[in-house]
Order: structure tokens, then sequence, then C-alpha cells
């Protein structure tokens, strides 16, 4: 499943081409579990990303209407088909119930629109060497903050940023780079409010240069894919001023 370009177009587009590729006697809940990425059984977190995937044709429409105003049939048509399947949706009935519904002209209206709203966003998606590479990075982190000596208030604070980034890198592929570069900047901005966060990430200790690089790496790469300007003097700039130099 993977996307040539990243927009909310091209991510339901991803979606629903690998499910059109699913064995169509298959019930509905494995497929989505497959689809999806889920652990069969976490029915919170398959019913999480599936609310994640039936936000997408409004992102879309919203994106469209306006960037392209005039697109408003096209949009209409293929969103119309996406909706009614997902309002049908059942999880228990053969996965056919559901994507018989989608057919191929509103699959390659799908594809149309993400090619639109490339023109105007220009977001290059992150590949999957990158994705993991901060996933291992962020999940090794909290393993060594949760085992470390901190005080557990500062531990807690930490660990649940570190989270929100990693829940967002597993979920890439349905809501794109930006809730990265949300949990990203939320983590950076905490130092300008909590002294002894401040104090771990800009300090000399092991854990937080650590805590300090792991950000970095991961603003670098998502900034790129999200077409902003060169990150790194700006994080230096962050750095200098957060630790008074």
């Amino acid at each position: 499943m993977a996307m040539l370009v990243d927009n909310p177009a091209a991510r339901l587009h991803a979606i629903l081409q690998a499910g059109k590729a699913q064995n169509v006697n298959r019930p509905a809940h494995d497929v989505w579990y497959e689809i999806l990425r889920v652990e069969v059984g976490d029915h919170a977190l398959l019913t999480a990303r599936l609310a994640d995937v039936m936000a997408l044709p409004r992102e879309i429409a919203v994106d469209m209407s306006e960037h392209y105003p005039d697109e408003g049939q096209m949009v209409a048509h293929w969103r119309g088909q996406v909706d009614r399947a997902f309002v049908t949706l059942h999880l228990a009935a053969p996965w056919n119930a559901f994507i018989s519904q989608i057919d191929g002209h509103s699959m390659m209206h799908r594809s149309s629109t993400a090619k639109l709203l490339q023109h105007v966003t220009k977001l290059k998606p992150v590949n999957n060497t990158d994705l993991e590479d901060i996933r291992t990075k962020v999940n090794d982190l909290i393993i060594e903050v949760r085992n470390s000596d901190l005080d557990e208030d500062l531990k807690l604070s930490v660990v649940r940023y570190l989270t929100e980034i990693l829940c967002a890198v597993d979920e890439y592929f349905i809501t794109g780079v930006n809730p990265i570069l949300d949990g990203i900047n939320t983590a950076y901005g905490r130092a300008f409010t909590d002294t002894k966060y401040r104090e771990l990430i800009t300090g000399k200790t092991t854990l937080g240069q650590k805590l300090r690089a792991v950000l970095d790496d991961a603003a670098t790469v998502t900034t790129i894919a999200a077409n902003l300007h060169e990150i790194a003097p700006v994080l230096e700039a962050g750095w200098r001023m957060l630790s008074g130099g």
C-alpha cells in the first residue's frame, strides 16, 4: 500500500486499492484488521483507525472546495459511493458487501482527485525506511525513559509526548505527516513551559541529549516531506535560546 504522493485523497485511494485486492468472501473485520495494520482482537484500535479513514472523504472535499471549487461533481460521485459503503459497513459481513459499492469509476475519479491535490499541497511521502527509523528510535527511547531515574512526573510527560509521536508514525498511512509534526512540535514546545523538561532536553545528560537528537531527526525527515524550509538552522537557534546561549 504505497503512496506516490501524500494527501488525504492519495491515502484513501491507497487504502481502498488495497481493499480491491482482497478476497471478497473474507469477513470484513479480517480485511480491515489487515489493511489498517491492527493486531487481530484489538477492536478499540480498529474502530479508532476506521473512524480516521471515514473522516478522509470530508477532509478531501474541504480541500477540493478550497482549491478546485469547480470540481465538486467529480468529488460528489466518488464520495457518495464511499460514504454509503461506510454507513452500511457491517464488520461481520463478507468483504464484498462493502467493497462492491465502490466501482472502478469511483476509483479513477479519486485517483484524479489525489493528483489535483498534489499540485497544491506538494507533500512528499515519507519513505518506509525513514518511518521505521523514527519508530525504532522513539520506541527505544520510550523504554529507556521508563527505566530511567527521572522524576516520575517528568518521566510521564516525556513518555506521553513520545507515545503521541509513535502513534502518529504508526498511523501515517491514514492521517499523513501533519500529526507527526504536531507531536514533535508539542514535545519541543513543552520546553518553554516546563523547567524540568527544559533542563533535561537542553542539558548534558545522555538521556537528554538522546531525546533532543531523536526529536531533531524526526523533525528533519518530516519537514522535508511537508515541503517546509530547512529545519536545522531553526532548531539550532531554538536550542540556543532555550539554553540561554
